[in-house]
């Protein structure tokens, strides 16, 4: 049996309070950013026009027109300035308690993702980019302690870089803007975007790469038709959104696999390191999750002794 670390209660109950703190605080830090500078009225010949101004990604001031004032361009000023005071009420309302809960995990050393690597995926969250892809990689593991209530070991969740799966169910993969996402996370102008064996890297010198695989990558790795076909179902299992901590005690949401598809895909990548990261998460699937019957005779037709392995596909 796979020796499980369970987390305190202590422990879950810091976590439970991030998750129930980000429940408000995420929402409107992200329309708080999203919202960039300002709406006015302006005149010109005698006629009033509701006016938008921000300044671009380069910086420049932009302005532009909405419309000769009229009850439609009037709802549109008040709906702009009461979201943005929303946002920015919900968000200074919640940033000292999270902090404080961010401070506490950090000292429970719940908080071990790199800052470097939770602003890549902070980032691309920001534009609601995560809908596009999920997470898969080590760090997909703290996002499953606080449900599985255990602390995924520390040689487990390590990532030179970060890998995600494109979600076969997003209508578009956004990659320019993806690109330009993970280049401001990390403060650089300028990036790599390559491809080699069925995967698109992105990558600079200022921090950690990243790479996005598809599901027809993963599935062909996998010899069986069968444990495919199973994989394949999976995949398409509405994505995990978890929470954690990263170490400079900010929080970090991840869009992941479902933790059965998470298990099982770790026996489709011929790897040391993700074999036992699979042998720990099907055990924590076990313990927390359960998976279905198809799922359980694929594990154990790959492992009939080893109630704890990933099928070896």
């Amino acid at each position: 049996m796979y020796d499980l670390k369970e987390l305190s209660g202590e422990e879950i109950h810091l976590l439970d309070r991030i998750v129930e703190g980000w429940e408000t605080y995420g929402p409107a830090l992200r329309d708080k950013l999203a919202i960039h500078g300002n709406v006015t009225w302006k005149t010109a010949k005698g006629a009033q026009y509701l006016v938008r101004y921000y300044r671009d990604d380069m910086g420049v001031l932009v302005n532009k027109s909405l419309g000769r004032r009229s009850p439609e361009t009037e709802g549109i000023f008040e709906e702009f300035r009461k979201r943005r005071e929303t946002a920015r009420r919900t968000v200074a309302e919640g940033e000292a308690s999270m902090a404080l809960v961010g401070r506490l995990a950090k000292a429970h050393g719940l908080a071990r993702m790199p800052a470097k690597h939770a602003e890549i995926v902070r980032a691309f969250w920001r534009e609601s980019l995560d809908d596009q892809m999920m997470l898969f990689c080590g760090a997909s593991l703290f996002a499953y302690e606080r449900e599985g209530r255990v602390f995924a070991p520390s040689e487990l969740v390590k990532d030179d870089g970060l890998t995600f799966v494109l979600d076969p169910r997003a209508e578009h993969i956004a990659l320019d803007v993806i690109s330009d996402a993970y280049q401001e996370a990390l403060g650089v102008t300028t990036g790599k975007i390559g491809q080699t064996d069925g995967r698109i890297t992105l990558t600079c010198a200022a921090g950690p790469g990243v790479e996005f695989v598809n599901e027809r990558w993963l599935l062909d790795r996998v010899e069986d038709h069968r444990a495919a076909d199973v994989l394949s179902q999976a995949l398409r299992e509405p994505a995990y959104r978890g929470m954690t901590i990263a170490r400079d005690s900010r929080p970090v949401e991840i869009r992941t696999l479902d933790p059965r598809a998470y298990a099982m895909a770790c026996g489709a990548m011929d790897d040391e390191e993700w074999t036992e990261r699979g042998r720990f998460m099907t055990a924590v699937v076990r313990q927390a999750w359960g998976f279905d019957e198809d799922q359980e005779s694929v594990l154990t037709a790959y492992d009939p002794d080893g109630r704890d392995s990933p099928p070896r596909m």
